[in-house]
């Protein structure tokens, strides 16, 4: 049986070696030899129920409403996915951006990049706080906010995942959903029962 494996929200980075990529973005030309589906997943994912095996989304969960659109893509995932199928969900992790910051808040500003255009109209760290890691986000979560929707939406066993474990996921496809991101990210997998 071929093993199917979807990269869901994946922007620019997409995945090949028996990866289906589906984003709402055309893909870049340098993309287009891969497979590439092109769709809002706020409608739904367009595959076949219990068609499957891993799901990976990385940095797109925190675009969606927290509660219409992220329970309805979870609902989609759990549908897609064969029974005990595997999800890998990677976002912006609120705790290790808030110590981050504690420890220092002008370094983080200039280490994390956030000199853009609209960071100078906020006038506080606080506030510049806020501005960045909300900014084009609409929630920021925690292993305790993730851990909660991921079983609210029917998944298993979610497990946090730290660098080079491979979680949930045979060793071949977790090293393939290793992607280079600032040191605030959050990766979780959970199952599907």
């Amino acid at each position: 049986m071929v093993q199917m494996k979807i990269n869901l929200g994946c922007g620019p980075v997409r995945f090949g070696h028996g990866w289906t990529n589906l984003d709402k973005l055309e893909p870049e030309p340098d993309s287009l030899a891969l497979k590439n589906i092109v769709v809002d997943l706020r409608d739904g994912i367009p595959l076949p129920d219990a068609s499957v095996d891993w799901a990976y989304t990385s940095h797109f969960l925190e675009h969606l409403d927290p509660f219409d659109e992220c329970e309805q893509f979870l609902a989609e995932c759990l549908r897609v996915l064969r029974s005990r199928g595997v999800l890998r969900v990677a976002v912006p992790d609120f705790t290790k951006i808030a110590r981050i910051y504690l420890d220092d808040p002008r370094s983080f500003y200039t280490e994390y990049g956030y000199a853009k255009p609209w960071f100078s109209r906020a006038k506080t760290w606080s506030r510049r706080l806020g501005v960045s890691v909300m900014f084009d986000h609409k929630m920021i979560y925690d292993w305790v906010s993730l851990e909660e929707v991921l079983l609210g939406a029917g998944f298993v066993d979610p497990i946090e995942v730290h660098a080079n474990q491979i979680g949930h996921l045979p060793p071949a496809i977790a090293a393939e959903t290793v992607r280079t991101h600032l040191g605030h990210t959050l990766t979780v997998d959970a199952i599907a029962p």
